[in-house]
């Protein structure tokens, strides 16, 4: 019936895990500025290309993180295990200290990724001011090209975006 199906079985394939989505916006905020800058080329200059590179970003970070865990979880092992209250006190410390450097990293990625996002908004905001001042012209141009018989511009072609599916809705 042309629709999308949606189960809750479904989940994406391992592929496309990190190609989208919040996963590869938290592994563009972690980098530094200089990369973010080389990235941000790359997306205007090869979209497809900054996917690809983002996406292996993405996969580097979850597999870092994933070992950070189990690190962390065989400090705590070793504190629950010992039997001498000295190490037990010494392990509990380092492993305190150790989730705390892991929360302030992600407190300090969480900043950088929302001061993106307020400079993104501001140049959101300026574009929608510019748009407004001329919209009375843009309108005006628009009905004289139906008048006239063209079409419509057709909407920019998002890469990575599977336009077979756009428009359509998930069905539950």
């Amino acid at each position: 019936d042309g629709s999308l199906k949606y189960t809750k079985s479904w989940k994406p394939d391992r592929g496309r895990m990190f190609g989208y989505g919040p996963k590869m916006w938290q592994a563009f905020s972690r980098l530094s500025d200089a990369e973010r800058a080389e990235l941000q080329k790359l997306q205007r200059e090869d979209p497809v290309k900054f996917r690809e590179v983002m996406a292996a970003k993405a996969e580097e970070m979850y597999r870092k993180v994933q070992a950070r865990i189990r690190e962390l979880e065989a400090l705590a092992a070793r504190c629950r295990e010992t039997r001498d209250a000295g190490e037990a006190k010494k392990l509990r410390e380092k492993l305190i200290a150790e989730v705390e450097k892991d929360f302030r990293e992600h407190l300090a990625a969480n900043r950088r990724h929302l001061e993106e996002m307020k400079r993104r908004a501001q140049r959101m905001e300026r574009e929608l001011d510019r748009r407004e001042k001329n919209c009375s012209e843009a309108v005006r141009a628009r009905v004289d090209a139906m008048i006239r018989g063209e079409k419509p511009p057709r909407p920019p072609h998002h890469p990575g975006r599977d336009d077979k599916n756009a428009g359509k809705t998930l069905e539950k």
